[in-house]
């Protein structure tokens, strides 16, 4: 069971976009305050509402807005209520511990890259974790289920005062040589990589503490209750290089999150494949 297996191996896995590189200097400009996105890019960025046919959302659909059009990135407003995410909340803080990272030779270690304080739980833990799991699927259209390796435990992270964290991607295998992907271990590369994040916004910020992706202008300043979603992988199970993103510096105040990695496995009929090789 990959929920079992991830109970011992908290752990977040990410690839870092190392050095000086044009990723670092456009995260640095995004941070700043600088806009990077054309007018004829945002022209076509819009908002609307939809149930997306699903009975969850019928009487409470849900407010999209569209941050970037290729590759698709949303923001679902008001996903969570204020008693949700206190209870989120509550639910981490006797858990927080600081963030570790699995480096490219697999060894587990304080982060450098990623100044936070993590915990994570899954929808045993309460009842309304459960319920969160269910609108997670409902504004996805994604499985979700924890229990089936669909999706990881939920990553809740605290960052502190400066708490960042550098540009990174947020899939594991697919960019790495064959080689490599034989190291992970067995149960990890059934789940497959992880094919899509939806990230809740569990408090505002005073000053600071947006998600910027540096390759698509796109910053996304924190909005509680808000969550942003956006594919990891193309429907082939590519890679896609342009999510390549970080969390800004906290300036003031504290910024809390909630991460839904979702994986491959459980979404074959939820995602079918195209002929598309860039859809």
């Amino acid at each position: 069971n990959y929920s079992e297996y991830f109970k011992e191996h908290k752990t977040t896995k990410i690839k870092i976009v190392e050095g000086e590189s044009d990723d670092y200097y456009k995260y640095q400009q995004l941070c700043r305050g600088e806009t990077l996105k054309t007018p004829q890019e945002e022209k076509h960025l819009r908002c609307y509402v939809t149930d997306r046919g699903h009975p969850l959302l019928v009487l409470q659909p849900i407010r999209v807005e569209v941050l970037n059009e290729n590759p698709s990135i949303v923001m679902f407003h008001n996903l969570m209520t204020d008693y949700e995410i206190e209870l989120y909340k509550e639910l981490a803080t006797p858990m927080l511990t600081r963030a570790r990272v699995q480096t490219e030779s697999h060894s587990d270690e304080v982060s450098k890259v990623r100044t936070s304080q993590t915990a994570w739980f899954s929808p045993q833990t309460h009842k309304v974790v459960k319920n969160i799991n269910l609108r997670v699927e409902a504004a996805t259209g994604l499985s979700a289920d924890m229990d089936k390796s669909h999706c990881e435990l939920v990553q809740i992270a605290n960052y502190g005062m400066g708490g960042h964290y550098v540009p990174h991607y947020d899939y594991l295998i697919v960019d790495r040589p064959p080689e490599e992907r034989r190291l992970a271990p067995a149960i990890e590369r059934a789940a497959g990589d992880r094919t899509a994040t939806l990230m809740f916004y569990l408090s505002e910020v005073i000053r600071g503490g947006s998600t910027v992706f540096t390759r698509l202008g796109t910053k996304v300043i924190p909005e509680k209750g808000a969550a942003v979603f956006w594919y990891n992988l193309y429907r082939n199970g590519e890679g896609i290089e342009d999510t390549v993103h970080g969390a800004c510096p906290v300036l003031m105040g504290e910024k809390w999150v909630a991460n839904y990695w979702i994986r491959e496995i459980g979404q074959t009929f939820k995602r079918k494949c195209s002929l598309d090789p860039n859809e």
